[in-house]
């Protein structure tokens, strides 16, 4: 039986890399080497995306053609693949006419040897979303899914390095891969590949054959570049955009502004023509810092850095109404569950509870924090949760994680699960 995506509600990243385990991913690959999952299953992939969806894109993103890019021998182009739409009876209703994606124009260069790139495909595609929401559930790590649609013979991208993780899962066809061995270790965003500055230091590569049904990691900054072979090839690459170090010390140093003027203070002027500044400056951070990097301060530098996170996060709409359906017939034998594709945080602080979602946080009695507990280990029946509540409190709080699609509701269910 092949996998699919909705096979990976408990584990989706699982599903991406095995028969690899996780253990062993991030023991022996994650940011140090490249993987190559190949499963000899053409089929692995057959249920998470396909040409047909790449098709439906073209209609339904139709008037975002930003996410929408055509690349050839690593020119990237936004143009010429919209057309002027106009509206009926357009004068008399005084509307101008609007540009719009063309899928005409889009298999028009397909034809001529352009690579088609969806950015984040998941805007048209919900089930990619609910896939890329359980990974950052799973690891934390923000995950943008993007699609490349190549025909055969052809190139997109000449050889690069990106600033983020990459795992490629290849939907259909074959791609021949070339990964060299990083010249700068874990780059950051104003670190791009420099042709000019880098080529010359490339290695020997190694060359990658990528099959329908294989995954394909590469950590940030090993330069790789890829060409179909004699088919079209439709490949999906997960860009990974785990909290880094320097991220976290980024959030240390804005919270240590907000409480200590002098480094909120202007540079005196002229202070770059200063011989002195930099020792000056270099003294009284040495005064500063240790404070502002205090152990006791990380926590909330950390509620900062994940505020960006869940600022980018985005939401899903998969089974919402069925769920608040179900909340309208809700008994004690009805059956509750986290969902797996909707991320959250919770933060206790003192007598609230925090659940902190894609924009927004909600919050909560601090009593609420058992039930919670309760859901993480598993379903529970709405009466075992309301064992956990304060009286006449558990309906209120079901629904508004009914609401806020934090969890899913079998309201027909029966029998009640174990404890």
């Amino acid at each position: 039986m092949h996998a699919n995506a909705a096979d990976a509600a408990d584990d989706a990243f699982a599903f991406l890399i095995a028969p690899v385990t996780g253990t062993d991913f991030f023991e022996r690959y994650f940011e140090r080497d490249v993987l190559h999952v190949a499963r000899g299953d053409a089929a692995y992939f057959a249920n998470l995306y396909s040409v047909a969806c790449v098709e439906n894109a073209l209609v339904i993103g139709a008037s975002a053609p930003d996410h929408f890019a055509l690349i050839k021998n690593d020119v990237v182009t936004h143009e010429d693949m919209t057309s002027e739409r106009s509206v009926v009876r357009f004068r008399s209703a005084r509307k101008a006419a609007r540009p719009l994606l063309d899928p005409r124009s889009v298999l028009a260069a397909f034809a001529d040897g352009h690579t088609l790139n969806i950015t984040d495909a998941t805007t048209f595609h919900p089930p990619l979303a609910q896939l890329c929401n359980r990974i950052q559930s799973q690891l934390g790590f923000y995950t943008q899914a993007n699609v490349y649609f190549t025909p055969a013979r052809a190139q997109g991208f000449a050889i690069h390095y990106d600033t983020h993780d990459t795992l490629i899962v290849q939907i259909e066809g074959q791609k021949d891969w070339r990964v060299y061995d990083p010249v700068v270790p874990l780059p950051l965003e104003m670190q791009p590949f420099s042709k000019a500055a880098h080529d010359g230091k490339l290695g020997t590569p190694r060359t990658i054959r990528l099959e329908a049904g294989d995954s394909l990691y590469i950590p940030h900054g090993f330069p790789h570049d890829a060409m179909t072979a004699e088919q079209r090839s439709l490949h999906i690459t997960f860009a990974l955009a785990p909290m880094r170090v320097v991220d976290l010390l980024d959030s240390l140093t804005q919270l240590a502004a907000l409480g200590d003027v002098e480094l909120r203070r202007a540079l005196p002027p002229g202070w770059q023509r200063d011989p002195t500044f930099a020792a000056r400056l270099s003294a009284r951070l040495a005064q500063l810092m240790p404070r502002a990097l205090s152990p006791e301060r990380i926590p909330l530098a950390a509620e900062l850095a994940q505020n960006e996170l869940f600022a980018a996060t985005r939401t899903t709409a998969a089974g919402t109404f069925e769920t608040l359906a179900a909340f309208e017939r809700l008994g004690p034998d009805s059956c509750l569950r986290l969902r797996a594709d909707t991320p959250f945080q919770l933060r206790e602080r003192r007598d609230r509870l925090d659940i902190v979602l894609a924009a927004k946080v909600v919050s909560v009695p601090a009593s609420a924090r058992a039930a919670f507990a309760r859901l993480e280990a598993g379903p529970a029946t709405f009466a075992e949760l309301e064992t956990y509540l304060p009286a006449e409190t558990g309906t209120s709080f079901v629904r508004t994680l009914v609401v806020e699609g934090l969890v899913s509701i079998d309201a027909e269910a029966r029998v009640a699960l174990p404890r």
